[in-house]
């Protein structure tokens, strides 16, 4: 396959997913890693996609106003989500306090949690109606329950907060740039984000490929605020910044 043939075919599967790993595109073009690769960086240059560590998305997802669904991003870098999910819920100890943030990566985690000796707190719905059906002791957050993301959020979300002192926590983004640091487009989730981050000892983001390189509309955290969990090839303006743990395929 010709170079150009190539960069056609990655951007029209790009035009589709609106974030493409590196993994899925040697899968379905039948090409080395290293080509790939090769190509992203080329395609970058050109300013056709933006190079994200494992693979791209789309330039225009840089500034995003908008969210899709739980359902809808549960089907997005599902292998590499359940990676880290399985290695964030390996973090959780005995008497464990742990606050757990609504996000199809945070949702996977719940899957791989085996510590009965700790509490879990969720904003997430699904979240506690899991942890609940595995036996653990779960406290859910008052509030408004946000259809979209299946998330408690708002004033009362907030004030359930002020009352807890978490001594790990685990939280979905939406985008993570340098400059912008962890991002979501929603002020009510944003604002129960930053409330669990200053009642948490030690603070966590679950992140997959397609979060690098994508800014939306609103700030919750800066990027050395919390220990970023994704998985392999990480930019260097990434590992500079911020805490970073790679989790090995």
């Amino acid at each position: 396959m010709l170079a150009e043939e190539r960069f056609a075919a990655i951007l029209s599967i790009l035009q589709k997913q609106r974030t493409v790993t590196v993994l899925e595109l040697t899968q379905a073009l039948s090409i080395s890693e290293s080509t790939i690769r090769r190509d992203l960086v080329a395609l970058h240059k050109m300013g056709k996609l933006k190079k994200v560590h494992g693979g791209a998305t789309l330039l225009h997802k840089e500034y995003g106003l908008y969210e899709t669904e739980v359902a809808a991003r549960s089907e997005e870098h599902v292998e590499e989500k359940k990676r880290i999910a399985r290695y964030a819920a390996s973090l959780i100890q005995a008497h464990d306090f742990v606050y757990i943030d609504a996000g199809s990566t945070t949702l996977h985690m719940v899957e791989y949690l085996k510590e009965e000796e700790a509490i879990y707190v969720t904003n997430g719905l699904e979240h506690g109606r899991r942890l609940a059906a595995q036996g653990f002791r779960t406290f859910l957050l008052a509030g408004e329950l946000k259809s979209k993301t299946e998330a408690v959020v708002g004033l009362g979300a907030v004030s359930s907060l002020q009352k807890y002192n978490f001594n790990k926590a685990f939280f979905g983004t939406n985008g993570i740039t340098v400059d912008s640091g962890f991002t979501t487009p929603d002020t009510n989730e944003a604002y129960v984000k930053m409330e669990a981050m200053k009642h948490a000892q030690k603070c966590y983001v679950l992140a997959d490929s397609g979060k690098f390189g994508t800014c939306t509309s609103i700030t919750t955290a800066d990027i050395s605020d919390a220990t970023i969990i994704t998985g392999k090839g990480v930019e260097k303006e990434y590992l500079e910044e911020a805490d970073i743990i790679e989790v090995e395929e």
